[in-house]
């Protein structure tokens, strides 16, 4: 049998098998898996959420800040992968220098509160803005028990005319 380093490198399909120990057997017999069933299982429990804030909803989220992903309940915890935005475009800029931001609600500001750049509200073309993937993959080092997750801008941002597509990708724990 050639040695490992000797097999060329290629770029697997999702059809490709890989091998595995499987160690649910007592004989840790070795198996094949399919490239596209590895990653399925890898990507278990990670949800994505899109929500679409209207105009106004942009234009107020300094005063009322919207739940994006709900509280999941007791016992349960929120961990937080990735956040990006995208500013669609239509007409008019949002005048004021404001950041967009997430954070968990009843934190009072402690734990995670991650802004994106100030220009993206002002923008004056589509733009897409995004946060995440911090040390092993994690937006935050914290998770938050039973608490929703939020966005909100840190001012008013006058009167644009461009909806804002929020995407947050996360996991459940239990805890």
């Amino acid at each position: 049998m050639p040695l490992i380093y000797t097999y060329p490198t290629v770029s697997p399909a999702s059809g490709d098998l890989v091998l595995l120990t499987d160690t649910s057997d007592s004989s840790k017999a070795t198996k094949t898996a399919t490239v596209a069933s590895v990653l399925s299982a890898a990507a278990q429990g990670i949800l994505t959420v899109k929500r679409t804030l209207s105009t106004a909803e942009v234009q107020d989220l300094h005063n009322t800040p919207i739940e994006i992903v709900a509280a999941p309940g007791v016992g349960k915890a929120l961990q937080v992968l990735h956040v990006s935005a995208f500013l669609d475009f239509a007409t008019t800029p949002y005048p004021n220098t404001v950041y967009i931001a997430f954070r968990y609600t009843g934190m009072g500001g402690a734990g995670m509160n991650v802004q994106l750049a100030t220009a993206f509200t002002t923008a004056a073309t589509d733009s897409y803005r995004t946060a995440g993937g911090g040390a092993g993959g994690v937006l935050v080092d914290n998770w938050a028990i039973n608490t929703a997750f939020t966005v909100y801008t840190n001012g008013a941002t006058g009167a644009g005319d461009s909806p804002v597509n929020v995407y947050i990708t996360y996991k459940i724990i239990d805890i």
